[in-house]
């Protein structure tokens, strides 16, 4: 007969090999082309149910397409936009969503401002970024001066449902749609008890949800503004959080000798100009994170640390002149590359 303590020794043997043998977590990897821009899924499974990519997938474009497009007739933004002038009644997603980045709008002084739609359709960098254009001429000043004049969110009005835009003021979302589609995407994956782990991308805008099967931290790369084709460094990130990045690289046209990126300054209705290439910021909430990162590359380093410090959330400036500046939560994540 095998002694007690064999016994035991041979039931913890079995313990473990038998907690080994459960369902093993696999990695599903798409991508795809959403908003514009390139969306990557990482996502680690238990079991088989590889429909979940193209489910988010899926939630991506009909929330681009229903909600957030400003080109597509009969999202709400459509529609909102072809009302300007006049009262529109809104579904409580877009309450929620315009309350928000009012939110962030007030504090920053109107650095970041979803209501300059007349602004950004002025300049229309995406398209000549698109286009790779090289003889970009911008707008001239006066049509400038009338699309400050007529957008921004002091002349939108807000009760309950009712949102009431001036005559010529259009809501140009773009600023936060990324965010909003990682938020919704964490709220879909909540729902799925068999996804352990997973980071999804937008652009320049990462979910990282749940834990990898090896425990390991989740490393998000951050891009060096000098050559968008390296690595500035990375975060170490061991929590549910969303991580957004503007740079004055990303998309932008040339003309006169000169580099006209995307981020426009609502102070000057010019792009914003003040020593920043790039601002990254992790957050709490995928909104959050975009319309911050935008905020703050637009405020400039001194006002913008102090900005993400107000929201909960952490922010790493790269300069024109290379220098490297962040909160001190930031300190903790992030991991400059070896030269």
């Amino acid at each position: 007969m095998k002694s007690k303590k064999t016994l035991g020794l041979i039931c913890v043997i079995l313990t473990l090999f038998l907690s080994g043998c459960g369902p093993q977590s696999k990695a599903e990897h798409r991508t795809d082309v959403v908003m514009g821009t390139l969306m990557q899924q990482t996502l680690y499974i238990q079991g088989e149910n590889d429909n979940i990519t193209r489910e988010i997938f899926g939630l991506s474009d009909e929330l681009e397409k229903d909600f957030l497009s400003k080109r597509v007739e009969g999202s709400e933004v459509f529609l909102i936009n072809s009302r300007s002038g006049s009262a529109f009644r809104v579904s409580d997603r877009m309450k929620e969503m315009i309350n928000n980045c009012m939110q962030v709008s007030e504090a920053s002084e109107g650095a970041f401002d979803i209501f300059h739609g007349r602004l950004v359709q002025l300049w229309d960098i995406d398209s000549a970024a698109t286009k790779e254009v090289q003889d970009y001429k911008p707008p001239v000043k006066t049509a400038i001066d009338e699309a400050l004049k007529t957008g921004g969110y002091q002349n939108v009005q807000m009760q309950e449902n009712a949102l009431s835009l001036q005559e010529f003021c259009l809501l140009d979302p773009g600023a936060v749609g990324k965010g909003i589609a990682l938020d919704e995407i964490a709220a879909y994956l909540r729902d799925k008890p068999e996804i352990t782990g997973a980071s999804v991308s937008v652009g320049g805008s990462v979910l990282v949800y749940g834990i990898k099967p090896d425990k390991s931290p989740w490393c998000i790369g951050i891009t060096d503004p000098f050559n968008k084709k390296g690595q500035l460094g990375f975060l170490e990130i061991k929590e549910e959080c969303y991580i957004a990045t503007s740079g004055d690289y990303e998309r932008f046209a040339m003309g006169n000798g000169k580099v006209y990126h995307h981020i426009l300054d609502p102070a000057t209705g010019y792009p914003a100009d003040n020593g920043v290439k790039s601002v990254t910021i992790v957050s709490r909430e995928g909104w959050l994170s975009d319309a911050l990162s935008t905020a703050c590359f637009v405020l400039g380093t001194e006002k913008g640390l102090v900005l993400a410090e107000e929201f909960g959330s952490e922010a790493l400036f790269v300069t024109a002149d290379g220098q490297i500046l962040m909160t001190e939560g930031m300190k903790s994540l992030f991991r400059q590359t070896k030269p």
